[in-house]
């Protein structure tokens, strides 16, 4: 007979693609539809002893930081939040309030999951409240290493928040609306410690070709994307500046900066260039490697 495998506490460590069925929701109109339904969500996790940390994406940014522990019964129980980014944070504010799992060796993980979601009425017009529970089905693991290596090479999916605007030459930002949410995209090669890649904004004249140094866990990159257009010669979109960092749960925390210069020519009647100067900070980058 083939000897059994213990699973032991660091069993739950690592990156994990998790499975879970929702079986009450209530707060919304919607929740009809989502009963019954299976959601994919991804859970990444360092362990001591019988500690845990980690991060929990429900979906989309919906990233919840969470902290638990692991039971004499092996049962590992998270809890945490995510507050609204943004007062017009589509998310809203988002609580963890029951995660209860256990390590299953055809299953990866089975168990409970529940969470409730707080929004004011510029977040969501329909409710103030949304609450989902259901059973984690299953869960399989990417890697036992949350961060991956030290490269920061890969494909850094998530969001970012425009936390400033200044417009010169437009009466206001076009492009760009404060404490809006809007996709960040980062596509990474690394070798020694010089990076380079693409940066899609989700917005012309992008994406940006982009290239800095990674030194240890911080990150600084340039680079810029311009197009020309009859009238418009060049539309130029430039980052100014770039400070992050990655933490030990693959997540990249930080701010940049960047500008958008429009250059007119010839039949346009405008003259001169016009800018628009913008903050931002990150929201629920990961590594998707």
């Amino acid at each position: 007979m083939a000897p059994t495998r213990s699973l032991t506490t660091q069993d739950f460590a690592g990156s994990w693609q998790v499975q879970w069925q929702v079986t009450t929701c209530v707060g919304s109109r919607q929740c009809p539809r989502f009963v019954g339904n299976t959601v994919s969500s991804s859970l990444r996790l360092l362990v001591t002893a019988t500690n845990a940390v980690g991060v929990l994406t429900l979906a989309g940014r919906d990233r919840i930081d969470v902290t638990g522990t692991i039971g004499t019964d092996g049962t590992l129980t998270l809890g945490g939040s995510k507050p609204a980014a943004s007062p017009l944070d589509g998310s809203g504010e988002v609580e963890l309030t029951r995660f209860l799992v256990r390590r299953d060796l055809q299953k990866g993980l089975v168990g409970e999951l529940a969470y409730s979601a707080h929004y004011t009425m510029a977040q969501n017009g329909e409710t103030s409240l949304v609450e989902q529970s259901g059973v984690v089905l299953s869960a399989s693991r990417d890697s036992t290493d949350t961060a991956g290596t030290a490269s920061f090479s890969g494909h850094w999916v998530g969001y970012f928040v425009v936390r400033r605007c200044l417009a010169f030459g437009w009466a206001t930002c076009v492009s760009e609306q404060l404490d809006r949410l809007y996709p960040f995209d980062l596509m990474l090669s690394q070798v020694g410690v010089n990076v380079n890649g693409t940066l899609d904004l989700g917005s012309p004249p992008g994406p940006l070709t982009v290239n800095g140094v990674a030194p240890s866990s911080m990150l600084t990159l340039n680079g810029s994307a311009m197009r020309s257009l009859p009238g418009l010669d060049p539309d130029l979109l430039r980052l100014t500046a770039w400070s992050t960092t990655r933490d030990d749960l693959g997540q990249l925390l930080g701010i940049f900066s960047y500008t958008r210069e429009a250059h007119w020519v010839p039949p346009a009647t405008q003259t001169g260039v016009w800018t628009q100067a913008v903050d931002v900070e990150l929201v629920g980058v990961v590594s998707e490697r």
